[in-house]
């Protein structure tokens, strides 16, 4: 994940802005036109409505500095499904948190939420399923080998068979995927 956005519309999320700008030195950073300081390169924005929408497909990746409720309700109009929407990362405007919050597997919001708190000495904060009880994420398996997902309506019932402890079957005629997942969820 190459081209990410920062957005921040607070003072704080400015500040925090310019730590992220050092492990994300290519982002492109979006700051409210209020709070920008006129020393700080910025793409400034007089509503975070109009330009999340024009920039959101542009990216692979957001990092929001700024409460997950705006967040929501900036994004929500903008997604279209799992397997092509963005990253989203939210932080809270103190870096305490880092949220992934859109796009965990195939976007990488995980990857990228653990990369942005890894900066700035913050808890990612990852609730998919798959990586909490450290159970293979099969989207996220077939991202990582650069494989495409025929099916995405299938990765939610293999997703909770394997959290559920039942098998599954796995035709793998190139043997691409067989050693990433647990001998014993396989039939």
């Amino acid at each position: 994940m190459n081209d990410i956005a920062i957005w921040a519309i607070t003072p704080n999320g400015v500040a925090l802005a310019r730590r992220l700008r050092q492990a994300f030195p290519e982002a492109s950073i979006h700051l409210s036109a209020s709070t920008a300081p006129a020393d700080f390169p910025a793409l400034r924005f007089e509503r975070l409505s109009a330009a999340v929408s024009e920039a959101f497909t542009r990216h692979d990746g957001h990092l929001f500095i700024m409460s997950t409720g705006i967040v929501v309700r900036v994004i929500a109009p903008l997604l279209r499904n799992k397997t092509v929407d963005p990253a989203v990362v939210v932080i809270d405007e103190l870096g305490l948190h880092a949220i992934s919050l859109v796009a965990g597997h195939i976007g990488g919001a995980n990857a990228l939420a653990r990369r942005a708190a890894a900066a700035i000495d913050a808890a990612p904060v990852i609730t998919t399923a798959t990586d909490l009880n450290q159970v293979p994420a099969i989207d996220t398996l077939a991202c990582e080998l650069g494989l495409t997902i025929e099916n995405p309506d299938a990765i939610k019932g293999v997703s909770m068979a394997l959290l559920t402890g039942r098998k599954v079957r796995l035709h793998d005629p190139f043997g691409l995927v067989r050693d990433r997942i647990p001998p014993e969820a396989l039939i």
